[in-house]
């Protein structure tokens, strides 16, 4: 039996953000796709043959179009409705520290919330504990 690599997926808005994460991490030994829209990663995840194993979103994510575009938690709402992605881990990664904010996520359906900035062991930590 051959084991993949796991996947995870991130949606963050800010190019420079999502290169690093994507950098970071690939060289822990993930297959890594990075998308700057709510849009386009739900796309993907409907077109996808591979469910991802993790999806790290921003909160806050503004659509490149400057219309508005889903944010974080409506994001969360679509993916959790496309077939087979219900158990998918979600974390939040945003530099939001709102209790309620923090409540609604859970409550939709992510399962983490990391604060920016974030450092590798702690990425690294937290990935580990979900896949």
């Amino acid at each position: 039996m051959v084991n993949r690599l796991k996947k995870i997926i991130i949606i963050e808005d800010s190019r420079p953000t999502l290169l690093t994460l994507e950098i970071v991490i690939a060289n822990l030994g993930f297959v890594v796709e990075g998308f700057e829209t709510a849009e386009a990663a739900l796309q993907h995840l409907h077109n996808s043959a591979q469910q991802p194993d993790l999806i790290l979103t921003d909160l806050h994510l503004d659509a490149l179009d400057c219309e508005k575009g889903l944010d974080g938690i409506e994001l969360i709402q679509e993916i959790k409705k496309i077939n087979g992605m219900k158990d998918v881990p979600i974390l939040l990664l945003t530099s939001e520290t709102s209790k309620e904010k923090r409540f609604l996520a859970r409550d939709i359906g992510a399962q983490g919330w990391l604060v920016k900035p974030i450092t590798r062991a702690k990425l690294k930590d937290v990935i580990d504990q979900f896949i």
